[in-house]
């Protein structure tokens, strides 16, 4: 192989080299701040809570580790709840969650709904030991948007 040739080949190969660590210092294959997967930690909700005759309530939906707690939770004297979720493969995947709790008197309290992107919908249903469960139809939006400014001027 004559010398112009090898010289050329390895100068090919170093500027492939140079070229795949420039790479990879612009597009690091891993950043620490961007979510690994859709998850319900750290958002906030705003809602509105409507039952079966119509009436609405506010409340506002907080997520943490693996708790749940919400404004309404706290006037019923539950300060929080856990919760799972069943993640999705992308970002854009709705994020289906479900909180329960029973407590010492036969109450059983369960949120189930469906996170996707800004939106949340879902019910809250309230067993007592005796007689008809109350059902709320949950709607909310990601605290902070627009749709949730929008539902805190609903009208009750």
């Amino acid at each position: 192989m004559p010398l112009a040739q090898c010289l050329s080949t390895v100068f090919l190969l170093l500027a492939m080299a140079c070229a795949t660590l420039q790479a990879a210092v612009i597009y690091p294959p891993f950043d620490p701040n961007r979510p690994v997967e859709p998850t319900m930690v750290g958002t906030v909700w705003e809602a509105l809570l409507t039952d079966a005759n119509g009436k609405t309530q506010k409340d506002r939906l907080v997520f943490a580790e693996r708790s749940f707690t919400s404004t309404w939770l706290k006037s019923a004297g539950v300060n929080k709840m856990p919760y799972t979720q069943t993640v999705g493969k992308t970002v854009d995947d709705p994020i289906p969650w479900k909180a329960e709790l029973s407590d010492n008197q036969g109450i059983k309290i369960v949120f189930d709904g469906k996170a996707e992107k800004n939106d949340l919908q879902g019910t809250l249903t309230v067993t007592p030991p005796k007689g008809e469960a109350l059902v709320y139809a949950i709607v909310a939006a990601k605290s902070g948007t627009d749709e949730a400014r929008k539902l805190g001027t609903a009208k009750k």
